[in-house]
């Protein structure tokens, strides 16, 4: 989807402050409301707008390690296998939620992850188990002693919506199956 000036524009605000009503961004844009509705589902539908979040500060929930990591992975006669072995790690680590940005690089045997944890514990623990895998060559880890800049790219991880939905309201048991089956 090729994105034009008012699609451009539309973003922009969104991404300052995704809670502005459409009919605010009308009235700063000069466009009839219909058109920021009609363009920003526009952009949902192709993916061009993913979600509409909020930016937790880390410290808030308890997050105060943060670290960004190198796996090297290799040391296979065959170039191929290390590459294949790379993408099977960097497919393992999509799923924890203590990895909030993954990467691949030089030649496809290196994976980058920002990782977020409570304390350097958690991080510990998150490196050995990194560090067990035979396939790793190295691990190279910068850990970062104050975040100054990019909160929302090591949002840290909270329950997901089911998490949440499983539990029910605070102080009863569990949301209503019908509830449940309705998402």
């Amino acid at each position: 989807m090729e994105l034009d000036e008012l699609d451009k524009k539309i973003i922009a605000i969104l991404q300052e402050d995704s809670r502005v009503p459409f009919t605010k961004i009308s009235d700063i844009l000069k466009v009839p409301d219909t058109t920021v509705h009609f363009r920003v589902r526009k952009l949902r539908e192709n993916n061009v707008i993913k979600a509409f979040t909020v930016s937790i500060p880390p410290s808030s929930l308890g997050y105060e390690t943060f670290a960004l990591v190198r796996i090297g992975v290799g040391g296979h006669i065959i170039p191929s296998i290390s590459i294949k072995r790379a993408e099977e790690i960097t497919s393992s680590l999509r799923n924890n939620s203590n990895i909030r940005l993954l990467a691949s690089g030089e030649g496809g045997t290196s994976v980058y992850a920002l990782v977020v944890a409570r304390n350097n514990f958690e991080l510990d623990r998150i490196l050995s188990r990194l560090r067990s895998d035979p396939d790793v060559l190295d691990l190279n880890v910068w850990r970062f002693s104050k975040l100054i800049k990019g909160e929302e790219l090591v949002s840290p991880p909270t329950e997901t919506f089911r998490e949440v939905l499983d539990k029910g309201p605070v102080g009863e048991p569990k949301v209503q199956e019908e509830v449940v089956k309705a998402i």
